[in-house]
């Protein structure tokens, strides 16, 4: 049912922007807590074009997150957008408070990790026509269930689509 709705969403509009947009609000809060879909540029770094969050109050502290401390900057660990782009993989972590500790560079940066709430995650590449366009991210709170196995092909069927919808 999400999937079909993700698809009708895709063909509502040309513009690729209120696409995407749509996109990122129709899997919250029903698939995930929040989301959001990075697109390729011509520098190294990928830009966030969607993103939405089960509260919407908290879309501003995603794109705080982002404005401040950007994900191609961190190289310990990885970003996992940044690993599922290189690899061409999915990325599944569920992620611990721990994790957070660990990969925040300052006080200010474990504050916004832990207030937009990450407890599990999955990133998919968005590939169309045998290149990589960008990234979707679905992200759960700590107090939801983990994605499992059937969740990682409804991330992977949603992120076909899009891909697909962005390129053309």
């Amino acid at each position: 049912e999400m999937l079909a709705d993700v698809s009708e969403r895709m063909v509502t509009s040309l513009s690729p922007a209120e696409t995407l947009q749509s996109v990122a609000e129709a899997v919250v809060p029903s698939f995930a807590d929040w989301c959001v879909v990075d697109l390729a540029t011509s520098s190294p770094w990928l830009l966030m074009v969607a993103r939405s969050h089960v509260e919407p109050d908290k879309v501003e502290l995603i794109e705080e997150l982002r404005r401040s401390y950007p994900r191609g900057e961190r190289t310990n660990p990885r970003h996992a957008i940044y690993r599922a782009v290189e690899e061409r993989a999915t990325i599944r972590e569920d992620v611990r408070d721990e994790d957070l500790v660990a990969r925040a560079v300052d006080a200010e940066h474990l504050r916004l990790l832990r207030a937009l709430g990450i407890g599990s995650h999955i990133v998919v590449p968005l590939v169309a026509r045998g290149r990589v366009v960008g990234a979707v991210s679905f992200v759960r709170a700590p107090d939801r269930d983990r994605f499992d196995d059937s969740e990682v092909l409804t991330a992977e069927g949603i992120a076909r689509r899009t891909a697909l919808a962005t390129d053309n």
